[in-house]
């Protein structure tokens, strides 16, 4: 298997349980912050190998895939510590871009969404607290589903911060949305809520680059013979702010728990990750539940703006995929901007999926459907309608 997508493992994957289920036939990959008998995880840093002693268990996420019939096929490569968006910040070689190799994968579940990419797993379990599913996905041309905060347990799963933390996973076939969700999301329904509105978030559109909003706007004509559409501006949001919220929520949280590990095994980091473990450590309580309190009134404000029965669209990422020549400088631009695209998820705990705009562009990117609490099994019916209507 390629080194760059896969991490080492030396689990005996057959002695783990396998019975006949809805994923018979099926194969899939985990990124390596799960728990699996007799591995040690990375997390994405080389240095943590020789630090460690493996699981004694594993993931009951990954055991409840394998008991419905899916095959694991192996552990991948992730972004040191899930602490980047990029792709291309793992302390083992760089996963690459399935589409385009010049492209940078989008992370920090890179090594997930290349397995799906390259053909090696039909789908890949991955975590997103800042858009670690939803960047790959729109990167990558992949269908990424960041589920309702709390709906799957994260228990046998590295933590950044605990209360942003999602599983989610990667795949090219919409179908496998419901099959997994149908094992993993808790009381999986099969009632239709029906969707009464479709609300175009018009700010997020124009913060978004003339290709990214001329062509997502294209998509959306699908969609106007059968919803009723209407584009909404969130002005009263100042991003900027809930942006810095975000970041301190999640700084604070890594600071009490993954930044303490860092800093007692000394572990050496990539200078880009060192700067975001150094700011989280720098935090400080007051700063936290400040941050805290304007998260409450964020939420409020979303709900306000997006009721139970819409789901509201715009696009995952405000630009393609970056290159990977051009990162170092366009870096900057791409952290300021993508919290913007990022953070409503995370600070409200809603589900969201991005689905493949166009497979043949030279620089993919994605479509973004929001939804509302626990109403993940209505995205994706809608997810797989609209692929139909495409298709």
């Amino acid at each position: 298997m390629p080194s760059n997508i896969f991490v080492e493992c030396k689990s005996n994957f057959n002695e783990f349980p396998k019975t006949l289920g809805i994923l018979d036939n099926y194969t899939f990959s985990a990124k390596d912050l799960f728990d699996l008998k007799g591995h040690i995880k990375s997390n994405g840093h080389k240095g943590s190998l020789n630090k460690f002693e493996p699981s004694s268990s594993t993931s009951p996420i990954i055991t409840s895939l394998m008991r419905e019939g899916a095959k694991l096929v192996g552990l991948t490569n992730c972004d040191e510590f899930f602490y980047s968006l990029t792709g291309i910040e793992s302390s083992f070689q760089q996963p690459e871009n399935w589409i385009n190799t010049k492209l940078v994968p989008g992370g920090s579940s890179s090594g997930a969404a290349a397995s799906v990419g390259f053909d090696l797993a039909d789908f890949a379990l991955g975590s997103d607290t800042g858009g670690s599913i939803r960047v790959p996905a729109s990167f990558c041309s992949l269908f990424g589903i960041r589920p309702t905060h709390g709906r799957i347990p994260t228990n046998g799963m590295t933590a950044l911060a605990p209360s942003l933390d999602t599983l989610g996973w990667l795949t090219k076939k919409p179908e496998l949305l419901s099959k997994v969700g149908q094992i993993l999301l808790k009381n999986y329904s099969t009632q239709k809520n029906k969707i009464n509105k479709i609300i175009i978030i018009e700010d997020l559109f124009k913060y978004s680059t003339q290709q990214v909003s001329a062509d997502s706007k294209q998509w959306i004509k699908i969609l106007e013979a059968h919803f009723n559409i209407e584009a909404k501006t969130f002005s009263a949001i100042d991003f900027e702010s809930s942006i810095m919220d975000f970041q301190i929520i999640q700084g604070w949280e890594a600071k009490l728990g993954l930044v303490k590990h860092v800093k007692k095994h000394r572990l050496k980091l990539r200078k880009n990750i060192k700067e975001r473990i150094d700011f989280a450590d720098s935090i400080t309580k007051a700063e936290f539940e400040n941050a805290n309190k304007n998260r409450k009134n964020f939420k409020s404000r979303i709900d306000a703006l997006i009721e139970d029965d819409c789901v509201a669209i715009f696009p995952t990422t405000p630009m393609p995929a970056l290159n990977k020549s051009k990162i170092n400088e366009e870096l900057s631009i791409f952290r300021k901007k993508i919290h913007n695209f990022t953070c409503i998820a995370g600070l409200t705990g809603r589900p969201q999926i991005s689905l493949p705009l166009k497979i043949d562009t030279p620089q993919p990117f994605g479509i973004s459907i929001l939804g509302s609490l626990n109403k993940d099994e209505q995205l994706i019916s809608l997810t797989e309608k609209i692929y139909l209507e495409k298709r």
